[in-house]
């Protein structure tokens, strides 16, 4: 089923399965990205959307992936309504 959201996103209401919402910081020792929680709050994302977002101030809020891992609070709901089937 996550497999189904990443490959047909608008479905699911999602406008972006591909980039992070969260800005990179840098470049951890590993070669991964690294990312600030500073600018990883709604109030941060709000107000620094990334060129080409969509949405307003809103934008980040049906992206997939908060970071390289981690869900946005919407990727979570999507999960949550998975596992709760």
């Amino acid at each position: 089923a996550f497999d189904d959201q990443i490959a047909n996103g608008a479905q699911f209401g999602i406008t972006n399965n591909r980039d992070t919402a969260c800005p990179i910081t840098g470049v951890g020792s590993d070669g991964l990205p690294t990312y600030d929680f500073a600018t990883c709050t709604d109030a941060a994302l709000s107000a620094n959307p990334p060129t080409g977002a969509t949405g307003g101030a809103d934008w980040w809020k049906s992206w997939y992936f908060s970071d390289g891992f981690h869900p946005t609070p919407y990727g979570h709901q999507l999960a949550f309504q998975l596992i709760s089937r």
